[in-house]
Order: C-alpha cells, then sequence, then structure tokens
C-alpha cells in the first residue's frame, strides 16, 4: 500500500482547518502529460529517469505534480535490476579472475575472462556488473494500471491517507454500510469506541490515532490509515480528525462529497447462501415483516454489534436483531454464543445457529434460537419472531 510521506501531502492550514488539495478532472490534462513522461521513460536507469522526471516538473511545477510523480512510481511503476546474470555472481567471478591475472591484466581481459566462464558475452557483463545498484536499476511499469479518473480518487485517497497517518483521534459518523467498516476497524484492531447515531441514523466511530497513544507507533498509524478504504466505500460517510501535520494542529474533515476513492471491492450484499435464501423466504411467507439488509447497531456492554440483517414490523413500530451463525470457526462461535449470553433478558435478538455447530457451541443461551440445517425455515422464523414479540408485550404489560 502506498502513503504520501508529510513533505508530499498537498494541503494547507486556514483558521485551524485543514484544506486538502485534491485532484480533480481539471487536472487530467497535465496528470496525462506526466504520466507520457514517465512511460517514455520506462527502460531507462533510474539516475536518467530521474533527471528526466525533474525537467517534466521545472514546467508547471507544484507540490501536486511532484507528490503525483513519486505516487505513480511508487505505485504502478518501479525499479528492478535488468542483467544477464546476478551481479553479485558476476563481481564474484571478476574478483576472482583479477587474482589470478594479476595487477598487470587488462581490465577488458579481465572481463571477457569472467563473462566465458558464466557463458555471456562482453557486452552483457559490463552491463549486469553494477546493474543492481540503486542508480541502474531500470524502470518497468505494472501491466494493468489504473485509468486517469481511478488514478485521481486513489491519489486523493493516499492524501487522505497520509492525514490520518498523523491523526490525534478520528470521529466517523455512518449513515449506511456501516457493517463492512465495523469489521475492518476490528481486523486493523483500531482502539475505537462505536455507538449509535442517534441524530442521523447509523453509527458513530470514535478511533484514537496514533500521535494520542502513549508510544507513538508507525505500525497503529498505518492500520488506521488502511482502514480508510473500508470507510469510503459506505454511502454517507462523514470523517473529522485531529491532525498535527508540519507541527500545527489542526482539523480536518472529509465525506462522501470528496472525490476519493477506494481500493476495496464493493461488499456482497449477502454473507452467505443461508443469508439470501431466508431473506427471500421470510419476505414471502411473512410479509409484515420487512427484512432491512443493513441491521440496527446493538449495544452489549462496551461493544457495538452488527447482526447479519434486521426485521422490522413497520405497523407494530417493532425491530428485531437476526444474527446467522453457520460455518465458522470455533472461536467466532464462542464469540456469538457469549454475547448471546450477556444479553438482557427481555432483550429481542433471534439467534439462528447451524444444527452441525449445536454440540461444539457447549451451552446455547436461554432466549430465542432457532436450529437450522442448511438452509432455515422462513416459516419457523416467523413463528419465533411472533413469540418474541409477544413476550415482550406480556412483560411491559406485567
Amino acid at each position: 500500500m502506498r502513503f504520501l510521506p508529510e513533505k508530499l501531502l498537498d494541503v494547507a492550514v486556514r483558521d485551524g482547518q485543514i484544506v486538502a488539495r485534491y485532484l480533480t478532472d481539471r487536472d487530467r490534462a497535465w496528470i496525462e502529460a506526466l504520466r507520457d513522461a514517465v512511460e517514455a521513460a520506462v527502460g531507462l536507469p533510474r539516475a536518467e529517469v530521474e533527471d528526466r522526471l525533474a525537467m517534466a516538473l521545472a514546467v508547471g511545477g507544484g507540490l501536486a505534480r511532484r507528490a503525483l510523480s513519486a505516487f505513480l512510481l511508487g505505485g504502478w511503476y518501479g525499479y528492478e535490476t535488468a542483467a544477464a546474470v546476478d551481479p553479485r555472481r558476476l563481481r564474484e567471478v571478476v574478483f576472482v579472475e583479477a587474482g589470478r591475472a594479476g595487477p598487470a591484466a587488462e581490465r577488458r581481459d579481465v572481463m571477457a575472462r569472467a563473462a566465458a566462464s558464466l557463458g555471456i558475452g562482453g557486452t552483457d557483463a559490463e552491463r549486469a556488473l553494477f546493474a543492481d545498484l540503486p542508480a541502474a536499476r531500470r524502470l518497468v511499469a505494472e501491466p494493468s494500471q489504473p485509468s486517469t479518473p481511478d488514478l485521481i480518487e486513489r491519489y486523493n485517497l493516499a492524501l487522505a491517507q497520509g492525514l490520518l497517518l498523523r491523526a490525534q483521534r478520528v470521529r466517523v459518523a455512518v449513515s449506511s454500510g456501516f457493517k463492512a467498516v465495523l469489521r475492518y476497524a476490528r481486523l486493523a484492531r483500531l482502539v475505537s469506541v462505536v455507538e449509535p447515531d442517534r441524530a442521523g441514523g447509523g453509527v458513530i466511530v470514535r478511533v484514537e490515532g496514533p500521535l494520542s497513544l502513549f508510544r507513538v507507533t508507525t505500525k497503529y498509524g498505518l492500520a488506521l490509515a488502511s482502514w480508510l478504504p473500508a470507510l469510503t466505500r459506505a454511502p454517507g460517510w462523514r470523517l473529522v480528525a485531529d491532525v498535527v501535520v508540519r507541527g500545527r494542529r489542526a482539523r480536518y474533515a472529509a465525506s462522501h462529497h470528496d472525490p476519493i476513492g477506494s481500493t476495496h471491492a464493493e461488499p456482497r450484499r449477502f454473507d452467505s447462501a443461508v443469508e439470501e435464501a431466508l431473506f427471500r423466504g421470510l419476505a414471502r411467507v411473512a410479509p409484515r415483516w420487512h427484512v432491512l439488509r443493513e441491521a440496527d447497531p446493538v449495544q452489549v456492554g462496551g461493544r457495538v454489534l452488527c447482526p447479519d440483517f434486521t426485521v422490522e414490523d413497520p405497523a407494530a413500530g417493532v425491530r428485531v436483531p437476526v444474527e446467522v451463525v453457520g460455518f465458522w470457526t470455533p472461536e467466532y462461535l464462542a464469540d456469538k454464543v457469549s454475547v448471546a449470553a450477556s444479553l438482557p433478558p427481555d432483550a429481542r435478538w433471534v439467534l439462528c445457529i447451524d444444527e452441525d455447530l449445536c454440540d461444539r457451541a457447549g451451552p446455547l443461551p436461554e432466549g430465542p434460537v432457532l436450529r437450522f440445517r442448511r438452509r432455515i425455515d422462513p416459516v419457523a422464523l416467523a413463528a419465533l419472531l411472533e413469540e418474541v414479540t409477544m413476550a415482550r408485550s406480556d412483560r411491559s404489560i406485567r
């Protein structure tokens, strides 16, 4: 993954606010001219590539051009050693041949004998001798490269990630699609607190940044920056971060309105065939219940969980989270059962668990548990939902 160093972050600080100078379609002309210059340098040694790009960047200049040049070279172009033989092996052979020939030997004779012993020509030997030095490595391009619009969005993403690397704290609001956002936050092991967004719907995620920790760790900063592509996939996302950039503290705000791309694939609508069949079956046999693919977050102690989906009876104003536990690891299963067991007695929550996992799960929690084999019976689920809501109504009456 490619991040921009602080010196290449094209930003301004005005009245305590960070203004990120994102690329837009208006920059297309000079971006394509820069790409043409880089493409024309493919196959040349690094020293010559840098000289050519320095001349190209001198025309017009600007931090954005230098930053994009570095981003291109670090992302879709790179340098490799181009040699007929391993340069280190060739130098070893040249050293041995020079020792045998003595101090009076001509260089070309030593090189010729070394080349012959390795089965290559003299010209190839000369080119390979120091081909692994940084300045001599040659520019290569990856076969598949992003289009100019994609490149603009990925550059803007890298700019935003470069700012998050220097964040003290981050506040994120996501109105939908937050299940994947929270999943990636857990995978990245971010220090975060998740709470329902009662004003806008969805969730609010408060994340500690690397500069807020007792020990500032590059690893944590990279994890936070790597989380951003998952966030930018979510519709209606918003982010506010307190950032230290170039020695100044300022606030950085970004949202789905900004031209920031994502390197993450579009999330699947259903996590499994079991979920998809249940979604369609329940809508067919129990139209009273509306299946909401984007589940309500549920607070359990210090955790906010996102069940697989939520079912709703709009007329009665009832919403019930439904969690499907199919074929997963023992650790995952134990965690799900533990969470279900910790729910308060009057909580509306339905746990659907595969029969093959019941023996491995240990004691199942008291409450609405629906066992299934291969597929969940939508009729049985609808009956259990009725039971759950009726039991809750009886308790409220008493």
